[in-house]
């Protein structure tokens, strides 16, 4: 019930418009296949990508419950969107990379704007993973995104491609068409550090 009333209010946001992607990010208190099916049965054949969180942040509203989902569904006429899964990531990361890599680069047409990456947070080495990456796109291409989380359980995570869950894994979103990807990173936590130091701007203290 909860991933059908995500979809649909996903879908009524686009005002009747076709979707080219849904992103889907959820806590995994979740049945994350039974969630999963019930979004699709709403959208199904379009390209769907995410992962399990720590929590859901839609809008100016986050939740960090075990039964949370956040819908996303994009419809455009200017981008397009590939979606990837690659399994065992934990297996050898380096070679996750590489193929993640390889797999991109067969659909890469010279118009790519970005990389979506939402690896297993758990499982893994992020370091290879994107050092990989990094060696696969010579021509340079940004790489955004984060880890799935389990809720701080610290047991499993999930990743998602189209109808497909699974773990241990790195779900991937190639962007492409006619545009700019802007990116903007931030954190609600501040080091401890830094705790008597005035926030620029601002005249408060962090």
């Amino acid at each position: 019930a909860a991933g059908r009333e995500a979809a649909e209010a996903a879908l009524a946001g686009l005002d009747g418009a076709s979707p080219s992607l849904c992103l889907v990010f959820a806590t995994s208190g979740h049945n994350q296949s039974g969630l999963l099916a019930s979004i699709r049965q709403v959208l199904p054949g379009v390209r769907l990508s995410g992962c399990s969180g720590e929590g859901v942040i839609v809008g100016s509203d986050s939740e960090e419950s075990e039964h949370a989902v956040g819908v996303l569904a994009i419809a455009s006429d200017t981008l397009d969107f590939q979606t990837f899964l690659i399994p065992n990531y934990s297996a050898d990361s380096t070679l996750a990379g590489e193929e993640l890599g390889r797999q991109v680069q067969a659909v890469r047409r010279g118009d790519e704007l970005g990389l979506l990456l939402f690896p297993d947070g758990l499982t893994g080495n992020c370091g290879q993973l994107l050092r990989a990456l990094d060696q696969s796109f010579s021509s340079g291409l940004p790489i955004i995104g984060g880890a799935a989380g389990d809720g701080l359980t610290f047991l499993k995570t999930y990743q998602y491609q189209n109808g497909e869950v699974t773990s241990d894994g790195v779900a991937a979103v190639l962007v492409r068409g006619r545009g700019r990807l802007e990116v903007a990173i931030s954190h609600g936590c501040v080091p401890s550090r830094f705790r008597n130091i005035n926030v620029i701007n601002t005249g408060r203290k962090a």
